[in-house]
């Protein structure tokens, strides 16, 4: 069975909360890290930063939800 769109939208929502672990509705780096490692895939240093630079298309810093599902999409 294919998931609806918004049936997506809802399970994307629950992923990011998982890893929003101060709840501010924002994916810092060590919380993006930690996305990462749970997909089994283990980057830090210089690495780290520019994937997360990436993921970070307004360079405030943090990823936040749109981004984060801009980047889930692409990655899956």
């Amino acid at each position: 069975m294919t998931k609806t769109t918004q049936e997506m939208r809802i399970e994307l929502v629950r992923l990011f909360a998982r890893f929003d672990s101060d709840g501010n509705g924002r994916i810092d780096v060590q919380e993006f890290q930690k996305i990462l490692a749970a997909l089994g895939e283990h980057s830090s240093g210089n690495a780290l930063a520019k994937l997360f630079a990436a993921v970070d298309q307004d360079g405030d810093g943090s990823v936040q939800f749109e981004e984060f599902v801009d980047w889930w999409l692409d990655y899956r």
